[in-house]
């Protein structure tokens, strides 16, 4: 009862902050001039763009984390994997955090014999290496750009990574002393990991470096669109730090963020209405339709999910 009463208030808190986002964004850009300049969007770059944003985000994606659990021992289809995938993709918005990945690994024990430490690895390495591909872009647009600002401020963010490691390994000592299940539990997780060999785990980042460029092209691509001409050294920079700073948990699939990221990081390239128009359809193209596609296929997940696996 409490966690569904924590649910509830996460999802109206949520809420709240999309529609104030949007309220302010909108109080200050003109809503008739984004319409006007959404209405006016060369369709042919929209319908390209939408054709590589469902390509990356439903059927590249599942192609790389069948990848990612056969390194780890472990051969799923890939036809089941994508089932997974996209029957689990919508919960993501409904569901706290990260609940649709939870629900993934779960499937994967289920019905593939695929243990927790596995599971969890293969769903875990895709997010981090996502991180990576990032922050890789950022600094490598960043040395185009010469901000050697943001270089340092990465640079900063890379020695607290570190220090996080390293407190990481000595809180693992410290609660191997106090608790060894929940010790044993998170070995058996880092141990998974360390059966990608090194080259796997290059293979594996070249791949996320692709389908994250696919995501930066998209941004790119919307924004010319509009008849936006952005250097795409600045889209290098700029579209990661939209994307990370969409991921915080504090509106609906980073709506309001997103537009607000976009308007705030290209306002030299455009006018505000053109801008904020790009940023509803990327949010449109890269996460709402994906979602609208796969909430068919949340039922059937479900329904299996509440089912026995048939013993072969």
């Amino acid at each position: 009862m409490q966690e569904r009463k924590l649910r509830l208030l996460r999802s109206f808190f949520t809420l709240i902050v999309t529609i104030a986002i949007f309220f302010a964004l909108f109080s200050k850009i003109d809503a008739k001039g984004t319409i006007s300049a959404i209405k006016g969007v060369n369709l042919k770059l929209f319908l390209l763009a939408t054709i590589i944003a469902l390509m990356s985000n439903l059927f590249l994606m599942t192609d790389r984390w069948r990848q990612t659990l056969r390194m780890l021992g472990s051969s799923v289809p890939y036809r089941e994997l994508l089932f997974v995938r996209v029957g689990s993709y919508s919960l993501r918005g409904i569901l706290p955090l990260k609940s649709g990945e939870i629900l993934r690994v779960a499937y994967l024990k289920k019905y593939n014999k695929v243990s927790l430490p596995i599971g969890t690895a293969s769903v875990g390495l895709g997010l981090l290496l996502n991180l990576l591909a990032l922050f890789a872009f950022v600094l490598g647009g960043s040395l185009f750009l010469g901000t050697i600002e943001i270089v340092k401020k990465c640079g900063y963010v890379l020695v607290l990574l570190l220090l996080a490691f390293i407190l990481f390994r000595s809180a693992l000592s410290l609660l191997k002393k106090i608790s060894r299940k929940v010790y044993k539990a998170i070995e058996e997780y880092l141990r998974a990991w360390k059966r990608v060999s090194f080259l796997g785990k290059t293979n594996l980042f070249f791949y996320s470096l692709g389908l994250k460029f696919l995501e930066l092209l998209n941004y790119y691509i919307i924004l010319r669109a509009f008849n936006i001409i952005v250097p795409f050294k600045a889209i290098l920079v700029f579209v990661p730090l939209a994307i990370l700073v969409s991921e915080l948990p504090i509106t609906i699939a980073g709506l309001g963020i997103r537009e607000s990221a976009v308007v705030l990081f290209f306002s030299q390239y455009g006018l505000a209405e053109e801008l904020l128009g790009a940023g509803l359809l990327i949010s449109f193209v890269e996460y709402i339709l994906p979602n609208l596609i796969c909430l068919s296929f949340t039922k059937p997940f479900l329904d299996k999910m509440a089912t026995m696996p048939q013993k072969a």
